[in-house]
């Protein structure tokens, strides 16, 4: 039978959690119906699963409930509300899995009819949640909205937490999306990465459920660093040609990268000057200049927007600052005006010794 579409805003149980809900059900029988809405399963997915490994009969009910509902039930008639209420009620989701269905709810396109829908710029719930309420307090009495405020406030979590679950649901990988369903990573630290390659991602993720990185971006600073070359390490230096600490190696391995693209862009704005001093260009004069100005100015960003060189930063711990941050900083703050920079004595060792920060 096919799950309805706000079912499957809650990720599903992981294998082993299935297994103990099939042996329960073996015990002790299907304490709760599978609740059918629309022809699908609303409610119920895994009780579901369960009794197919069984091979045993389900029990089914209509939702919304006829009559009064039993012991226990909810009695909300609105099936986002209802969904929600099953699932926080029944199961404890961390802040990111929580943020990672707000989400979702904040993705759906189908809202209520447009004559109950609200004026532009008003919020879709209201009085959902208070605010104020610990982490994990939730309430159910919501009508169904997908505005991210109205998603904060049915699952209780901040709106930056939603915006970096977007973030993971569009452009992370799908094991990474499905770590953070499962709260093995929280939704912060997938974010970090997932404007990564899908194969970074996937070797990040890795690394953290094998235990060999505490987190994911400290795993990709240490996949991007093995991943130069030997003589590579060796020659890579700041700005003002001081060494670094092994820490920011594969930032400033990139600092090439952002010189080449300030060398094309010049490229590119005298072959503008050009074609607006031909006679081809007479009728585009003006909007030929703008657009070398307009190369001059990307430029500008691109260039003084690379990792330039590292400062102590604050309490003494070392930081990749911009070549403007750089201009705005005392000499106490550059770690003194004769070096200009706090670098750390690189060790001679291999790659698989880099820092993973």
């Amino acid at each position: 039978m096919e799950f309805h579409p706000l079912a499957n805003l809650f990720p599903l149980m992981l294998e082993r959690d299935l297994d103990e809900l099939a042996a329960d059900i073996a015990e002790h029988g299907q304490r709760e119906p599978i609740y059918i809405y629309e022809g699908k399963i609303l409610d119920g997915r895994n009780r579901f699963r369960a009794c197919r490994k069984l091979k045993r009969e389900p029990w089914f009910e209509p939702w919304p409930f006829v009559g009064e509902p039993r012991k226990g039930e909810s009695r909300d008639r609105d099936p986002l509300a209802f969904v929600v209420s099953m699932n926080l009620r029944r199961r404890h989701l961390d802040e990111s899995q929580r943020a990672l269905v707000a989400a979702k709810l904040a993705s759906l396109k189908k809202g209520r009819p447009p004559s109950q829908r609200e004026a532009p710029g008003e919020e879709v719930l209201e009085n959902v949640a208070d605010l104020n309420a610990p982490i994990g307090a939730f309430s159910i009495q919501a009508p169904p909205g997908v505005t991210m405020p109205a998603a904060a406030r049915l699952l209780n979590v901040g709106r930056r937490s939603i915006t970096r679950a977007r973030e993971v649901l569009v452009h992370g990988d799908t094991a990474l999306v499905a770590a953070v369903e499962a709260g093995e990573v929280s939704v912060w630290d997938a974010a970090k990465i997932v404007r990564k390659p899908k194969n970074i991602q996937q070797a990040a993720l890795a690394a953290v459920q094998s235990g060999e990185a505490k987190t994911l971006a400290g795993a990709v600073k240490k996949l991007e660093c093995e991943a130069l070359p030997l003589d590579t390490l060796s020659t890579i230096t700041d700005a003002q040609g001081n060494p670094l600490p092994e820490t920011y190696l594969a930032i400033f391995a990139a600092r090439q990268e952002f010189m080449a693209i300030a060398r094309k862009l010049e490229e590119d704005r005298r072959a503008v000057e050009e074609l607006a001093a031909s006679p081809a260009g007479f009728y585009l004069r003006k909007e030929l200049q703008h657009l070398s100005e307009k190369f001059n100015q990307i430029k500008f960003v691109v260039t003084h927007t690379a990792p330039y060189t590292v400062a102590p930063g604050k309490r003494n711990e070392p930081k990749w600052v911009t070549e403007i941050v750089w201009r705005t900083l005392t000499d106490d703050e550059k770690g003194g005006s004769e070096r200009g920079v706090r670098t750390v004595e690189r060790e001679d060792t291999t790659r698989n010794d880099a820092v993973m920060g």
